[in-house]
């Protein structure tokens, strides 16, 4: 199984972070992850890899201002989706955006928390709800570019997969 156990607590939405329901998100992920391997030195640790990553914009994002663009997520050994200890996540990589024939590359950068998590009968996660934020920025100017605070959730397909989904503002 991919998830590990932590206790309940409940989870914000986005009226609760400030945001409108009624407001549509300026960034949607999603993806699926499968388990690649545990950290050798850290077996809390362990590295997943990211397939099928499909990314929403809203109209006005400076990631792709053209509203035409095709992405591709890249990551290396010890990028993609980890899970780092109970309740660490992250999402590291990069995000090739290509429009109109030229293509950019943006560093991405997901800090994400497990804040609750769903159960079987059995005891077995289900499902991980996660809030953090994602940044996406270019060059060595890793403070730089767009913030999103994002939530969504992993939700267990099956002993080493889960899809992935996160919804944010900017």
């Amino acid at each position: 199984m991919i998830f590990g156990g932590v206790g309940n607590l409940n989870v914000p939405s986005f009226a609760q972070l400030g945001q409108s329901q009624d407001e549509n998100p300026d960034i949607s992920i999603n993806a699926q992850i499968t388990k690649e391997r545990a950290n050798m030195f850290d077996k809390s640790q362990v590295y997943h890899n990211v397939k099928n990553f499909k990314v929403s914009l809203s109209n006005d994002s400076n990631l792709c201002p053209t509203n035409d663009c095709t992405f591709k997520f890249i990551h290396k050994d010890f990028e993609g989706f980890t899970k780092n200890g109970i309740s660490d996540r992250s999402l590291d990589g990069i995000l090739k955006v290509t429009s109109q024939g030229k293509t950019q590359l943006y560093n991405v950068n997901g800090d994400l928390n497990l804040i609750e998590e769903e159960n079987a009968p059995d005891g077995s996660v289900t499902k991980e709800n996660l809030e953090g934020t994602l940044r996406f920025s270019q060059g060595d100017d890793y403070f730089g570019g767009d913030e999103y605070t994002v939530n969504g959730t992993l939700t267990n397909t099956g002993k080493n997969s889960a899809d992935l989904s996160l919804e944010g503002f900017l």
